[in-house]
């Protein structure tokens, strides 16, 4: 209980930061990140206060978080690159299929889990590997693969530590939270220093 209200706190304060942290550009970006950080609160905070319909509550914000994730990396990826090489900014925006979708699969939870574990798994790689890309041209970029591992290891622990995650809910989420912290002051400064030359 305490530590899904420390997970709703640090969200507001992740949100904070991206808004008064990451100077005024590249604002639709900053939103579709706080849409992100909202799924997570509404995520934690279903179960406290809407338990009838808590499930459906995480399981839609579950999916929302990815895609907007989703669409955060793409944007990202195509702004990096100079004006005549990027792809139509639509094919930004394909991750909203996994919305319209979603509703289209078997009431079979298993399967849910799967396709929650892909897509979170699969946001996890592209954030590497826009690492990768950005190794070199980071302030302080230890400070983002830290904030990624305990993406990770969150990762990890939530979908395979067993019950023991399961009844301690906290040891999945203090990693997450203090990467979620970590991970919007370095979207702040990519946002607040992105160029064409980037």
């Amino acid at each position: 209980m305490w530590s899904d209200i420390l997970v709703i706190i640090c969200s507001i304060v992740s949100i904070i930061i991206l808004f008064f942290y990451a100077g005024n550009k590249y604002l639709h970006l900053r939103l579709y990140l706080s849409i992100t950080l909202l799924a997570i609160i509404s995520a934690t905070g279903g179960p406290i206060f809407y338990e009838q319909i808590a499930y459906e509550i995480s399981e839609w914000s579950k999916i929302i978080g990815i895609t907007f994730s989703l669409i955060v990396m793409a944007l990202l990826i195509r702004e990096m690159k100079p004006i005549f090489a990027r792809f139509p900014v639509l094919f930004s925006y394909i991750p909203l299929l996994i919305i319209i979708i979603y509703p289209f699969i078997t009431e079979t939870q298993i399967l849910k889990d799967i396709l929650n574990q892909i897509l979170q798994g699969g946001t996890l790689i592209i954030v590497f590997l826009f690492y990768l890309t950005l190794i070199k041209k980071l302030d302080d970029h230890y400070l983002f693969l830290l904030a990624l591992s305990l993406f990770i290891l969150a990762y990890a622990l939530f979908w395979f530590g067993g019950d023991f995650t399961e009844n301690y809910s906290w040891t999945w989420q203090l990693p997450l939270i203090t990467g979620m912290i970590v991970m919007s002051m370095k979207f702040a400064d990519i946002f607040r220093n992105l160029n064409y030359n980037y």
